[in-house]
């Protein structure tokens, strides 16, 4: 087995994810008795996401 050394330093990271989103669905709402009212509906679909790592050694953090 060959080992190969280097002058490099390796650091040891743990990386997650996280993913936020709304889809907006249509409610009911009051009116009148015998008025049907017209609700506008739109399909959004937003999403964000967070990415984050951390060496657990020293505490720091790449976000």
């Amino acid at each position: 087995m060959e080992v190969i050394h280097s002058s490099k330093k390796n650091r040891l990271m743990f990386q997650d994810e996280a993913g936020f989103g709304r889809i907006n669905k249509p409610k009911y709402c009051w009116c009148e008795k015998g008025i049907r009212p017209s609700v506008p509906c739109h399909h959004i679909r937003e999403y964000r996401y967070a990415y984050g790592a951390v060496e657990p050694l020293t505490g720091s953090a790449l976000l």
